[in-house]
């Protein structure tokens, strides 16, 4: 039989104890919140800023909890753990002995779009548990603290920074978010960049880079976002890549990388960004691209490809597709257009592709850009599907070998900013009110066609029917002129 007396005391003991553990700890807690809010308050004050620009730290008073101000995130106990700073328009007042390197706790840190115009303090130093540094465009000038081993994201972008990439990088192991663009690092990358077990992001743009980009850097098995675009002197291919590879951006534009694009690009089935413009690719296009169903923009211009299109029809989500100024030939049939409703631009002029234009192109209810000039395409341009619903703003068909007369539909697309037509072969007559309902038109080309151009001699000129026109070439036009009675 159970001690009455036992249970009697003990359930007194436990009360008291819960009593006692939630008045110590309640003070505690109390005592931190105080504790961290008089920091904040502290550094709010040492920082120079504009109020009139602020939105975060001029609403910080001690009249609220610390916790709920703008730009503070703190965690069960009152500790702040993270500090959003950005676009405050701090202009100084952070250097070693900043209460800023007091918050022990802090984990997450933005500053970035500030202008501090300082050399990066050594006090980062002291925020041992930084995981997440942005100091991105915040005027910050020379080279991180070496000792945040725990930084998982770095961004550092236009910051001034000077190369070489090497000793600024490699200490801090746990990366997986490198964000350094528009630095003038002036070097090469390092193949340590490929021990980054845990990257995923590695944005480089504009960073003056040299030599040969490692390619097993595109290897690392956790990548998913990579641009290096905008370094003029940096050489490079694409390799071979795995199955299932996580790769969702590639951005290399205006860079010296060359080669093939390889088929296996097939095999990174999240790819939603291919951007290789202005290098020195080469060589046909895989058929196997048509398997790139995340694909949302591709831009593979100024290159030297050759061969026909692969058919794109899988990716449903495509919205850019620009493959201009490169040697593609063949035609383009409804095969490269059927099943990509969010096509917004589709530019394919400076090829040598030939046929007919497929009249399906017109169908797609979104696009606003269609630029096939310098090619062969041939024939009568066919009458427009859907053309009412049509957004589009630029039409170039330019320097083609189309003929017959302009359809009549091309004046309903009432959004239409761009209309080149010229160096073809299209004749027939055009009264001046059928053009005038392209109210929003600015440049208009026709030269060098067969066509005439109905006006009556009381216009004064066709730029003054159209009030946004800032360009107009008739060239060889034959412009009748009827008297008004």
């Amino acid at each position: 039989m159970r001690n009455p007396h036992v249970s009697f005391f003990s359930i007194i003991f436990c009360y008291c104890f819960w009593i006692y553990h939630s008045v110590y700890f309640t003070g505690v807690s109390a005592h931190i919140v105080e504790d961290q809010q008089q920091s904040l308050l502290k550094l709010k004050n040492s920082l120079k800023f504009k109020n009139e620009n602020s939105t975060k730290l001029v609403s910080w008073n001690s009249s609220i909890d610390c916790s709920e101000w703008r730009g503070v995130t703190c965690d069960k106990e009152g500790r702040v753990i993270g500090l959003d700073l950005s676009g405050e328009s701090i202009n100084g007042g952070l250097d070693n002995s900043s209460t800023l390197f007091k918050l022990q706790n802090l984990q997450q840190l933005n500053l970035a779009a500030n202008n501090l115009g300082s050399e990066i303090p050594s006090g980062f130093n002291k925020l041992k548990r930084l995981t997440y540094l942005n100091l991105s465009h915040a005027g910050f000038v020379g080279f991180l603290p070496d000792k945040l081993h725990s930084l998982q994201e770095l961004g550092m972008s236009n910051c001034n920074l000077s190369g070489p990439l090497d000793p600024l990088l490699t200490r801090l192991e746990n990366l997986s978010v490198i964000r350094l663009d528009q630095n003038n690092l002036s070097s090469s990358v390092p193949e340590t960049f490929a021990d980054f077990q845990n990257l995923t992001t590695l944005h480089l743009s504009s960073c003056e880079l040299t030599g040969i980009f490692p390619d097993k850097i595109f290897k690392v098995a956790t990548l998913s976002d990579i641009d290096l675009s905008f370094n003029y002197h940096l050489y490079g291919s694409l390799p071979e890549f795995s199955v299932n590879g996580p790769l969702r951006t590639l951005i290399v534009r205006d860079t010296e990388f060359s080669g093939s694009i390889p088929a296996s690009i097939n095999n990174l089935r999240q790819l939603f960004v291919i951007d290789t413009s202005n290098c020195y690719f080469n060589g046909t296009l895989s058929s196997s691209m048509s398997r790139l169903r995340e694909l949302t923009y591709l831009d593979l211009s100024f290159n030297d490809f050759i061969g026909p299109i692969p058919s794109l029809n899988m990716s449903r989500n495509l919205v850019y597709l620009d493959l201009s100024h490169n040697d593609f030939t063949g035609s383009i049939t409804s095969v490269h257009l059927e099943g990509l409703p969010k096509l917004v631009q589709f530019d394919l002029q400076d090829n040598f592709l030939n046929g007919n234009l497929p009249s399906s192109i017109f169908s797609l209810s979104l696009l606003q850009s269609i630029q096939l000039s310098n090619n062969n395409f041939q024939g009568q341009l066919n009458k427009f599907l859907n053309i009412s619903s049509s957004v589009l703003e630029i039409l170039d068909l330019s320097s083609n070998d189309l003929e017959g007369p302009i359809p009549t539909d091309i004046f309903s697309l009432r959004s239409l900013n761009v209309l080149r037509l010229s160096s073809n072969r299209l004749n027939g007559t055009l009264k001046l009110d059928v053009i005038q309902q392209l109210e929003n038109l600015t440049t208009l080309s026709l030269s060098h066609n067969e066509l005439s151009i109905d006006m009556n001699v009381t216009d004064v000129g066709i730029i003054s029917s159209f009030p946004n026109m800032s360009s107009v070439e008739l060239a060889s036009c034959n412009l009748i002129e009827f008297p008004s009675f």
